[in-house]
């Protein structure tokens, strides 16, 4: 038998659909600096693909500082809200969501979500937005905490003093480091 081969590759396609009416929110959660310009290029590159035209970007920038005592959860919570807020307002034209974290956004993603689903929250606080969640796409994430003798000598004896201090909660959190 034959295989018959077409003088054109196939178009790659991501499986995404074009609807008029309703659009994906592609939600994009920065590392632990909060802020978003790092993730430009990507969203940039994004806007370019001829399969994603339609598709709305959301970037959730946030402020965390190395020496906060601010938890990681209440960080968490802020982003939850950020996008309940979108998405209740924007509902009607929004298809499914895709929600994106990088390094630590990953993380905050994560736990945004499993808020929004009700996690640690008493019963009934479901966000509408956890709902619209289809994928959720993990860059560079911080799964089980960091090494921090891969940091500067410096930085590291900066961090252990504010430790002492008290200072550095989420950053402590986020190493897997409470016990120190």
């Amino acid at each position: 038998m034959a295989i018959a081969r077409n003088s054109e590759p196939a178009p790659l396609t991501s499986g995404i659909e074009i609807n008029e009416e309703q659009r994906k929110l592609f939600v994009f959660i920065p590392d632990s600096t909060g802020r978003t310009e790092p993730l430009t290029p990507l969203i940039e590159l994004l806007h370019q693909q001829p399969e994603l035209r339609g598709v709305d970007f959301l970037d959730i920038p946030y402020t965390m500082a190395w020496y906060s005592n601010r938890e990681l959860s209440a960080i968490a919570h802020d982003i939850s809200a950020k996008i309940e807020e979108h998405y209740t307002e924007h509902r009607p034209k929004v298809s499914e969501i895709v929600l994106c974290g990088f390094s630590l956004g990953a993380t905050l993603a994560r736990r945004a979500y499993l808020d929004a689903n009700g996690y640690g929250q008493p019963e009934g606080q479901k966000q509408l937005w956890a709902g619209g969640v289809k994928r959720i796409v993990l860059m560079g994430a911080i799964c089980r905490g960091f090494n921090l003798r891969r940091l500067p000598l410096h930085h590291r004896l900066a961090l252990r003093a504010a430790w002492l201090l008290g200072l550095g909660r989420a950053l402590r959190s986020a190493s897997g480091a409470s016990h120190l």
